[in-house]
């Protein structure tokens, strides 16, 4: 009465019938797998003949009702003939004929079935299958020696729970390099909203024989204008349980996959990659990869464990890094070179960025993003290509784990020097928290000069760089981190020249002006140069400017409002020779970030306090040589360690 056995006169029969029907019907359901077993215990069945001739108007199972019920069915000699099995449910009606046979291993068979909505959580449900959701259109299934495919094949199959829609059209196909027969699987859908479309070959769908074997799968996968190229093999196709191949995969950019994939990839130029794939138990691993993501090469392998909470792992290596590459991690976007196409995203982010005014981009971060996945990710660049920075190399260890990033460290060759932080970013709240360390150690002045195409200048001067500064920020934009910021930072050259086409060069048309207030010259050959800065909520005030020349020390204050993006800073000329200068007027340099401008000021246009700053004359501290010595700068003429050595001697004459 269980499985609908009722007319078995011998009770021994009966129970050996039922055994197997119970048999098969849960080991399809646990496994889903199919293997000899299954033909060993169908066999049993040929030992039975049944003529079935069924019509009940209506049958109720469980919770569940089904309508005009109809099977007219034959069993003889281990074959059974369906001329018709039909059942409706609520608007969803299903029909099915065909045949099966068992042989003494393995099973043949063709089914053609008719579905009009049919619902698969009412029909499977008794079953535990739910949210499967409804299948329409028509289904030819040939099973041939074991194997099954697809011919004629039409479906549409919607699942809101699952928020997913597919057309799929399948037809009996030879497989490229293959004498194998296989399912040529066309079609498109639409999963967590977002389009997809597929062109596959594959083999059959089931093999009774012997599940293990890998079936080909080639052809191409796309949505929207993301492309993915494969051409390799799967196991048990109806489980996906292994896949492996080789791949390529390419797009505009790696974030438009988000939503249909689930992962938390970056935005990021076009990019392109190929190598191998293996998918086995939930983890994906990309070995043996080579492509590129804008103007930059990239090579490594990537594993990938899908799961609750996703976790990523890659070691990646570029020879060549465009740094413009990288642009949009920090919100802004990448500029296109010859040959890049930029995504419509990326094309509607660069048109704002025109119209935005100031200097750092408001675009607001995937803080959110942040907190669904975890990465370990270990990058490293022999070479990189920036616009007026001398970068060199480019070393990172990344870790995201839970919403926490850190960076330690990341370090980039620079000028011959080198610049390493210590980066730590919580993505907990709405707003991402940061904390930033920095420490930059000799930095050749005329390697950044060559770069920002002031060799003229570079071949006459020679200067080291260094300082070390601790910021901390908050903001879901880098305008909104910028007007958070809080902290400081120390800079400090050793040898060098203050000219004026550097100024020029930073953007400053008045550079003439400002050397001719300070230093009555254009150019000005400098010993040492210490700056200090202070930050709180964005409003970042210069505490401390020195810069040593021959003939004078230039001292400094003022403030940049990081959140307006205004300067106001004002500098001031101390002669060691008063018949040097032409003039002792305070300078004053001020307006937005992008647009500034500089003036000669009167002493009575300027608070008495600011004045007291000006007028102070502090030498930098002893902390700075390390970052600048050895260096370039001390063999050509002194540097600050004679600077501050004079500063000594005269504190201890005066």
């Amino acid at each position: 009465e269980r499985w609908g056995i009722t007319r078995l006169n011998d009770p021994d029969e009966r129970e050996q019938a039922e055994q197997v029907v119970e048999q098969v019907v849960e080991q399809a359901v646990e496994e889903m797998a199919w293997d000899r077993r299954w033909a060993e215990r169908l066999a049993t069945l040929r030992a039975f003949e049944a003529r079935v001739d069924l019509a009940i108007g209506q049958l109720s199972y469980g919770d569940h009702t089904l309508r005009d019920v109809a099977l007219d069915a034959r069993l003889t000699e281990g074959r059974l003939d369906v001329t018709r099995l039909h059942a409706a449910q609520e608007g969803s009606e299903l029909t099915l004929q065909g045949w099966l046979e068992v042989h003494a291993e393995t099973l043949s068979g063709d089914v053609n079935a008719q579905l009009a909505a049919v619902d698969l959580d009412e029909a499977l449900g008794p079953l535990g299958f739910e949210t499967l959701g409804t299948l329409d259109g028509r289904l030819q299934v040939d099973l041939v020696d074991g194997a099954l495919t697809l011919d004629d094949t039409s479906l549409d199959y919607q699942a809101p729970a699952r928020s997913l829609a597919l057309h799929v059209e399948a037809d009996a196909a030879e497989l490229a390099g293959t004498s194998e027969s296989g399912v040529h699987l066309q079609g498109d859908g639409r999963y967590r909203d977002e389009p997809f479309a597929f062109d596959l070959r594959v083999g059959p769908l089931l093999n009774l024989d012997d599940p293990d074997t890998p079936y080909p799968v080639q052809g191409q996968v796309s949505s929207r204008d993301s492309f993915l190229e494969v051409d390799g093999t799967v196991e048990q196709p109806l489980a996906i349980s292994a896949v492996q191949g080789a791949f390529e995969l390419s797009g505009p950019d790696p974030a438009q996959l988000n939503r249909l994939t689930g992962l938390n990839l970056p935005a990021l130029p076009p990019y392109s990659l190929q190598g191998q794939l293996q998918v086995r138990d939930g983890l994906i691993d990309l070995n043996d990869v080579t492509g590129r993501v804008g103007n930059s090469d990239a090579s490594g392998d990537v594993r990938l464990q899908l799961g609750e909470r996703n976790m990523l792992w890659a070691t990646l290596h570029s020879q060549q890094l465009d740094l413009d590459d990288l642009a949009p991690l920090i919100g802004a976007a990448p500029a296109t070179g010859e040959g890049e196409v930029a995504s419509p995203d990326q094309q509607r982010q660069a048109h704002e960025e025109e119209r935005q005014s100031g200097v750092f981009p408001d675009r607001r971060w995937n803080v959110q993003g942040l907190r669904r996945m975890d990465a370990e990710l270990r990058y490293s660049a022999s070479s990189v290509s920036a616009e007026d920075i001398p970068l060199t190399d480019v070393q990172l260890d990344l870790s995201l784990d839970d919403g926490v990033l850190t960076l330690t460290p990341l370090r980039v060759g620079l000028g011959g020097g080198e610049a390493i932080a210590q980066v730590r970013m919580e993505a907990q709240e709405e707003a991402l928290q940061g904390n930033l360390e920095l420490t930059l150690s000799r930095v050749d002045l005329k390697a950044i000069l060559q770069k920002a195409d002031l060799a003229e200048i570079a071949e006459d001067t020679a200067g080291t760089l260094g300082g070390e500064g601790q910021v901390s920020f908050t903001g879901d934009s880098m305008a909104a981190a910028m007007a958070s910021l809080d902290g400081s930072l120390a800079l400090a050259m050793s040898g060098g020249q203050l000219h004026m086409l550097v100024l020029e060069g930073m953007g400053l048309d008045v550079g003439e002006a400002l050397l001719g207030a300070l230093a009555d010259s254009q150019e000005v050959p400098m010993r040492c140069a210490y700056a200090r800065l202070s930050a709180a909520e964005g409003m970042t005030t210069l505490e401390q400017l020195f810069i040593d020349t021959e003939d004078s020390n230039i001292t400094g204050t003022g403030t940049i409002d990081l959140a307006s993006e205004q300067v106001a800073l004002v500098f001031e000329a101390h002669a060691k020779d008063f018949s040097v200068l032409a003039s002792d007027s305070p300078v004053k340099l001020q307006g937005p970030l992008d647009d500034l401008g500089i003036d000669v000021v009167s002493r009575e246009l300027l608070a008495r306090g600011l004045l007291s700053v000006l007028g102070a004359l502090v030498a930098p501290p002893l902390a700075i040589l390390p970052w600048i010595e050895p260096g370039t700068g001390e063999n050509v003429g002194p540097g600050c360690q004679q600077v501050m050595e004079e500063f000594a001697a005269e504190k201890n004459d005066g």
